[in-house]
């Protein structure tokens, strides 16, 4: 039979007939998978393939794979680039890119390059207000904090189970917004170790919401 159809409802099928998800395109293979876009080109820095996600009006937001290296035999290195429009805009801005290295890279073009910092997976550069500002990074609850509530938790993980040597929390000393005061937030940090002969994370010190530094 026929390797692509368009049924009835203007959807397009292909590798089969039978509109079996609903979508507007369906591909079924039994000896692959997904969708392969091609550029006959080996050179550096290069779009290879896009998808583009459209309003009526302009598009909104787009998918891009490309070269993130010279291409030759046995190495191709490549990348994939995150891209969304903002407000007031009509081009999308990029926003997020995995390098062949596997790094993710948000609010920037390139990882780091320092040899002090190279080799972390995660990088923030700057921030919504200012591109060239102090990167940041929300550990957010999203509900109204009661007293010792965690806020957000850092693990620092070994091993092949991810068993935590050291923790660091950020929590509520009290109830937030006590008295209808939606600015009333104490808070504060407490930091944990895990001692010899045992696998369970330990309180070491705190910061208290006055500032204080205790020892427990």
């Amino acid at each position: 039979g026929s390797l692509v159809n368009i049924d009835s409802s203007g959807r397009l099928l292909v590798g089969t007939t039978s509109n079996d998800t609903g979508d507007l395109v369906q591909i079924k293979n039994s000896a692959g998978e997904g969708i392969g876009f091609y550029r006959n080109s080996s050179a550096n820095d290069i779009v290879n393939g896009r998808l583009q996600f459209h309003s009526s009006i302009d598009i909104t937001s787009s998918i891009e794979g490309g070269h993130d290296g010279s291409q030759s035999a046995g190495s191709s290195p490549g990348r994939l680039v995150f891209k969304t429009t903002a407000s007031s805009a009509t081009s999308p801005t990029e926003r997020l890119r995995i390098t062949s290295a596997g790094v993710v890279v948000v609010g920037h073009t390139a990882a780091t390059t320092s040899g002090a910092s190279n080799n972390s997976n995660f990088n923030i550069v700057g921030n919504i207000g200012s591109a060239t500002g102090e990167g940041q990074l929300n550990l957010w609850k999203r509900t109204a904090p009661s007293a010792d509530n965690v806020l957000g938790q850092i693990n620092f993980c070994g091993d092949t189970t991810g068993d935590p040597g050291a923790v660091i929390k950020g929590e509520a000393e009290l109830d937030w917004d006590q008295g209808g005061d939606t600015s009333d937030h104490p808070s504060r940090l407490t930091f944990f170790t895990v001692p010899d002969n045992s696998s369970v994370a330990a309180e070491r010190l705190r910061i208290t919401s006055a500032g204080l530094v205790r020892v427990p």
